[in-house]
């Protein structure tokens, strides 16, 4: 009876921490956000976020993340522009990096590594972010990789995923659509919009 309620306090424990809008994860989160508050300012430095995650994070990540998403800014001891994390943006980052998988963790983070805000990453892109990563690889006391090999392995990777993405679609798109055969007089009614991509507009003819 005992072993029994024992695993069933540990589900619910498990159930808690897993779901964002509980008490258990909003006071964790707000526990590591005050841990990394050194001044108690109420906001999170570069400096200080950089203790996230036991420092993991790399450098061009971390310049990425404030340049993109921090909303607020305090002037700095130096007289420079010092922008710094508020709770708000503290939360959203903490999410984004704890659900990956979902949309708005792959719309914050693919904001992070666009380097040039540009809504898509070269091998140069790639090549720059590695950079740090494998830094901070070596640091650790790992084996030295070749930026190139590891570039080359993503670029693979992508490119392989892109054509499953693209066959999926092509599925998709067969399985609710079919060929029809119209005769000289058939009447086809069409449902036309215009045309709204954003990026078109912007681009220079």
């Amino acid at each position: 009876m005992e072993l029994h309620q024992g695993s069933e306090e540990e589900a619910a424990d498990t159930e808690q921490a897993e779901n964002w809008f509980s008490l258990t994860s909003a006071q964790w989160i707000c526990d590591m956000f005050l841990a990394l508050d050194k001044v108690l300012n109420g906001t999170s430095s570069k400096q200080e976020l950089r203790e996230y995650a036991d420092g993991t994070l790399t450098e061009i990540f971390m310049e990425q993340a404030f340049d993109k998403h921090v909303r607020r800014g305090k002037n700095g001891g130096g007289g420079g522009n010092a922008w710094e994390m508020d709770f708000e943006s503290f939360l959203d980052f903490v999410l984004a990096l704890e659900n990956k998988d979902t949309p708005g963790g792959l719309t914050y983070l693919f904001r992070c590594l666009d380097l040039h805000g540009r809504g898509y990453l070269t091998t140069g892109d790639i090549h720059t972010l590695f950079r740090d990563v494998r830094q901070k690889w070596n640091e650790g006391g790992n084996y030295k990789q070749c930026i190139e090999d590891v570039r080359d392995e993503i670029s693979r990777f992508l490119k392989l995923h892109l054509q499953r993405a693209q066959q999926y679609m092509e599925l998709a798109y067969d399985r609710n659509h079919q060929e029809l055969e119209l005769a000289v007089g058939d009447w086809v009614y069409l449902k036309l919009q215009p045309y709204r991509q954003a990026s078109v507009a912007r681009r220079v003819w």
